[in-house]
C-alpha cells in the first residue's frame, strides 16, 4: 500500500506491505508490515511498486453488490456467493482504488506490413504516460447502467457525463523491434541526490 498527499502526489515516508506466512500448523496467515522507502529489501520494493505506478493506472473501486434475500447474511453460502461476485473482486468491499498494471507481453509481437506511407521504423519506441485532461466520463445510476449518453448531441455535463483527467498509460510502438541503443535508462534511487546523466524516477512522482 503506497500512500499519497491531498494533491495526489506520492508520500515517499512509509508505505506497508502484504505479507504471508504459514504456522506450524500449515494455516496461512497475512498481515501488514510497515515498510520505510530505502536501500533495504522491503523500501526497494516499495520503490519497485513506486516505478509501477508510473506506467499504470488507478481505477476507482466498484459499488458493492446489493444484499440478496436468498441465504443468511453472514452464511456461509452467502459469503461463497459474495466471493463469486465480480464487484468484490475488484475490490468493492475494501473500498480502495486498484493500481491496474499489464506487464509487457512474454514474446514480441508479430511483426506488421511496413508497406505504406511515412518512413518505417527501425526501433520501437515508447509514448510516455501523462495526464489527459477534460476525459468524458458517464454518469451511472445505482445499477451501474450510463443514464444517458456521453457524446451524442443528448449529452449534457453534469446529467449524463462529468469531465475528469485520466492517465493515460505508456505504450510501446512497434514492439516487434529492437529497441534503440540510445535510449535512455532511468534509475530509482532513494537518496534524493541525480548523478550527472541520470534521472531520478522519484523527483516527480505521478499527480
Amino acid at each position: 500500500m503506497l500512500a499519497a498527499h491531498g494533491d495526489g502526489t506520492l508520500d515517499t515516508t512509509m508505505g506497508l506491505i502484504l505479507v504471508t506466512d504459514v504456522d506450524d500448523r500449515g494455516t496461512h496467515r497475512w498481515y501488514l508490515q510497515p515498510a520505510a522507502y530505502g536501500s533495504h529489501p522491503a523500501g526497494r520494493l516499495l520503490y519497485s511498486y513506486a516505478a509501477q505506478l508510473a506506467w499504470a493506472r488507478w481505477l476507482n473501486a466498484p459499488e458493492p453488490p446489493t444484499p440478496t434475500t436468498s441465504g443468511k447474511p453472514g452464511s456461509a453460502n452467502g459469503l461463497k456467493r459474495l466471493a463469486r461476485d465480480p464487484a468484490v473482486k475488484a475490490g468493492a468491499l475494501h473500498r480502495m482504488r486498484v493500481l491496474d498494471y499489464t506487464p509487457p507481453p512474454d514474446e514480441a509481437a508479430t511483426p506488421r506490413d511496413p508497406s505504406g506511407t511515412g518512413t518505417p521504423l527501425t526501433h520501437s519506441t515508447t509514448r510516455r504516460a501523462y495526464w489527459k485532461p477534460g476525459v468524458r466520463i458517464g454518469i451511472r445510476d445505482a445499477a451501474g447502467n450510463f443514464v444517458g449518453p456521453v457524446y451524442k448531441d443528448d449529452a449534457v455535463e453534469g446529467k449524463t457525463y462529468t469531465k475528469e483527467r485520466r492517465w493515460i498509460r505508456r505504450t510501446t510502438v512497434r514492439p516487434d523491434l529492437p529497441p534503440s541503443p540510445d535510449r535512455p535508462v532511468y534509475r530509482v534511487t532513494d537518496t534524493g541526490t541525480r548523478p550527472a546523466g541520470e534521472s531520478d524516477a522519484t523527483d516527480r512522482p505521478p499527480r
